[in-house]
């Protein structure tokens, strides 16, 4: 139409589809718009603009649009509680990314679509525990890519399942107690005496302080074994020497002459010949004595003269002036050594005819093989410093080949803080492990001194640990920064490393924290907040070393509140709720037990559930009061965290009356509170009674705080609009002493969602249930009369004392099928 005019209508700022339609010109905007909305109110937030100038309300009844005139209405946020306008702006993530970007990704790769990849897929695929490493105030550990050499490191090590020698690698560090396969500090060799053969190994257990026990071969217990000496020592005596011993397994009969070379450095070369039996039968039967000339001849590398092993006395073995003669009809073995100067030689080995002393051809028995080419060099095998357990245990009939599943249990003693002294103790806790990594462990080449460490924020983690049972275990045997140890250590109590005042300090989610600052647009420039979409995941996977599943790489389902795994919601109680579905997998490296990880896990769940915004603001030198970690009160008009704020200009001691340099907006009636920071930093929070409803000044009738002085920051809050209590979790710098601060929720809800474990964790790798350590057992003692007692061989009976146990203490692993006797057991 000629006349017409064009309406643009938005349901809200961001909308990108708005309503168009073509509208009678020469009529005043009120009638434009009633017509429009068809006699239904205007909406209190309405905002008309005609050819992009906007047009106050009062207006609307007597401006007239020309035709050809575009006008834009648009509802703008109306606020009223909550964030409103932070989740209206956070809108255009949704619009953007889920109606925008997903359909282009789909229509580039239609393959994801048929996999049945849909837009909502796409917009939130953030994983959950990748968006908390880089947001959480105690972020999920990072999993390790690949080790300094280029191979994937392993990620929950007991150095191996057997005992691998590693020259010139990682010595081990065992952290709280664990069970490992040590490495060896030098080569095993064998030994002969008598008839038997023994074996000596020397095993590195490692850096530090350590108690060892429980001292395995695969599954059998040490003690179980003949002929055993081990110690457990820094300067062993039980491996003296460093002995190399190369196997050889080449066939020595009649003619054969075998060559090899030993080490570099030989101070004395030995030579083991395992033979089969030397002895034959004569016609009659009779068995005879043979005789089997042996000769060991050596030469140093380069030189072309061979000279005789001068092996007269000393360590000998069924070997005389170059013969080989004994009675023995069973295997027996020949070994020899001799002394040599340093350096490295070829050993030629050569057997001569052997004399059968009229033995039959096809009775004699006397195949050999020459077993070992043994290199000693006078020098001690390890100098590391460390914690051996050196070993000799008896090979003949026990062992097959050298041992390779020795395993043990080791603690680590460390200083622990009991309120008073430093004392030496056997501990888990993760916040004196954390400090005795820093301070005094022996694999850390540069120890940081007591004054670079902040020891009452460790003290505080201990104490939280302690409360709720968190241990820290396990094994280093590859490469690893000290930052990265500490952080592993930390995540299994719940904690992330930090540094206060220029110390080495620790933050973690302390339930009893109180705000230590105050934030107000007279403090801070630039606020805004961000929210990352993800899918929220039904539950973690956890993956810990289990010392109660004997120190298997172990597994726990720890669900979000509302599903249930198995028939058992998050806390193990049975359940209808929807099975759960979608898991992401949380790698604990140091944590200890079943309840430890699934508080550990439920930290994460509960972080993305309660803390899934983001808020920054730019900020002056007051940065430097502030940490990672800290506990802040935020004030912001825009998201409606509180009524009013402002620096105090004037104090009225008398009259308890403070009046501020902003003026609060109309307050209707109501309870209203002020909250102070005083210069000094401590927080102070005040019932107040505002002068008018708009108004700068305000009565506290209960008094004003001590120290109150002209320039401190207030805050004016009431019941329905409170500041928020916001978690530093980062601060970058800036130019001129300015710098951002990152902050999410307080969320106090989170403590409760991660307390109270359930009473019994099913195990993913065993099936077998793990418990809180029940009461203490209670023994009963009943004796019975004599009457009530079943008669003897005699027909007579006789008082009978009964001991009874109920309870136990300790983890208990039952299966689920013995858990369901046990509970009809308990009923009945």
């Amino acid at each position: 139409m000629s006349n017409a005019a064009t309406l643009i209508a938005r349901p809200h700022p961001f909308c990108q589809r708005p309503a168009i339609a073509q509208v009678r010109a020469g009529r005043t905007l009120r009638q434009i718009l009633d017509e429009a909305m068809d006699g239904a109110p205007l909406p209190a937030t309405l905002r008309v603009d005609v050819n992009g100038i906007e047009v106050p309300r009062a207006w609307w009844g007597r401006l007239k649009p020309k035709p050809g005139t575009q006008i834009h209405c648009t509802v703008m946020p109306a606020g009223g509680g909550g964030n409103k306008i932070l989740r209206a702006v956070l809108m255009v993530v949704i619009i953007v990314v889920a109606w925008y970007v997903a359909p282009l990704i789909l229509a580039a790769m239609p393959g994801l679509a048929a996999a049945g990849v849909t837009s909502a897929m796409i917009a939130s695929g953030l994983t959950m525990l990748g968006t908390m490493a880089l947001n959480a105030l105690v972020p999920p550990p990072k999993p390790k890519m690949e080790s300094s050499q280029g191979a994937p490191e392993r990620q929950f090590a007991l150095t191996g399942t057997q005992n691998n020698a590693n020259p010139y690698g990682v010595v081990p560090l065992v952290i709280g107690e664990m069970r490992f396969f040590p490495t060896h500090a030098a080569f095993p060799y064998t030994e002969e005496a008598g008839a038997d053969k023994y074996l000596r190994m020397m095993l590195d257990l490692g850096h530090g302080d350590i108690d060892v026990s429980d001292i395995r071969i695969g599954e059998t217990p040490i003690d179980s074994y003949e002929g055993v000496e081990y110690e457990v020592t820094r300067t062993p005596t039980l491996y003296t020497d460093d002995i190399y011993e190369d196997p050889v397994g080449a066939t020595l009969n009649d003619g054969d002459v075998i060559t090899r070379t030993t080490q570099p450095q030989a101070d004395e070369i030995g030579v083991v010949i395992d033979f089969q039996g030397l002895y034959g039968a004569d016609k009659k039967g009779k068995i005879k004595q043979a005789t089997a000339p042996i000769t060991f001849e050596y030469r140093a590398m380069g030189s072309g003269t061979w000279l005789t092993s001068p092996i007269t006395a000393g360590r000998r073995q069924n070997w005389n002036a170059g013969n080989v003669k004994t009675s023995n009809r069973n295997p027996f073995t020949v070994a020899v050594w001799w002394p040599v100067p340093k350096g490295q030689y070829e050993v030629r080995i050569s057997r001569g005819t052997t004399l059968w002393d009229g033995a039959l051809e096809g009775q004699r028995t006397g195949d050999a093989t020459v077993g070992a080419l043994r290199t000693l060099k006078k020098t001690n095998p390890s100098t590391t410093g460390t914690t051996k357990l050196a070993l000799r245990i008896k090979a003949t009939d026990q062992l097959n080949g050298t041992v390779q599943t020795l395993n043990c249990v080791v603690r680590q003693r460390i200083p622990v803080w009991n309120g008073t002294a430093w004392v030496e103790e056997y501990s888990r806790n993760p916040a004196w492990v954390m400090h005795w990594l820093v301070r005094h462990c022996p694999a850390v080449a540069i120890r940081a001194s007591a004054d670079m460490v902040d020891l009452p924020a460790i003290i505080a983690f201990a104490d939280y640990c302690e409360a709720r049972e968190l241990e820290c275990s396990s094994v280093v045997d590859a490469s690893a920064t000290l930052l990265d140890l500490v952080g592993d250590v930390l995540a299994a109590g719940m904690g992330a490393r930090a540094f206060r005042d220029g110390k080495i300090s620790v933050v973690f989610d302390d339930p009893d924290a109180i705000p230590v600052g105050m934030f107000t647009p007279a403090n801070y420039v630039k606020f805004s907040g961000q929210r990352t979409f993800f899918e929220m995941a039904h539950g973690l996977r956890v993956k810990f070393v289990n010392p109660d599943a004997g120190y298997i790489t172990d597994e726990i389902i720890v669900l979000d509140d509302g599903y249930s795994y198995r028939g058992l919601d998050a806390r193990g109680n049975p359940s209808a709720l929807p099975e759960a579905t979608r898991f992401e997998q949380l790698d604990l490296k140091a944590a200890r037990g079943a309840q430890a990880a699934w508080r550990a896990g439920r930290q994460q769940l509960g972080q993305a559930r309660y803390r899934p915004a983001i808020y920054q603001m730019e900020t002056d030198i007051e940065m430097i009061r502030h940490t990672r970690g800290d506990l802040v009160t935020v004030m912001d008009d825009v998201v409606e965290w509180g009524e009013g704020w402002g620096r105090i200009v004037a104090i009225d001691a008398a009259e308890n009356r403070v009046r501020l340099d902003e003026t609060s907006k109309e307050l209707p009636a109501g309870s209203y509170y002020l909250q102070f920071r005083t210069s000094d930093g401590a927080m102070h929070s005040r019932a107040c009674v505002p002068h008018a409803p708009v108004t700068d000044t305000f009565v506290c009738p209960d008094g004003l705080p001590a120290g109150l002085a002209y320039g401190d920051v207030a805050i004016v809050g009431s019941a329905t609009r409170q500041a928020r209590d916001l978690l530093v979790t980062g601060i970058t710098p800036g130019d001129s002493l300015s710098a951002v601060i990152r902050l999410v929720d307080h969320a106090p809800a989170l403590y409760d969602y991660v307390d109270n474990p359930p009473e019994a964790i099913l195990s993913e790798a065993t099936g077998l249930s793990y418990r809180e350590p029940p009461a203490p057992p209670r023994i009963t003692v009943v004796i019975t009369n004599g009457l009530v007692s079943d008669p003897g061989d005699a027909g007579t009976t006789s008082p009978e004392g009964v001991v009874g146990i109920r309870g136990g203490s300790g983890y208990s692993r039952l299966p689920p099928w013995r858990q369901a006797f046990e509970a009809v057991r308990a009923s009945a």
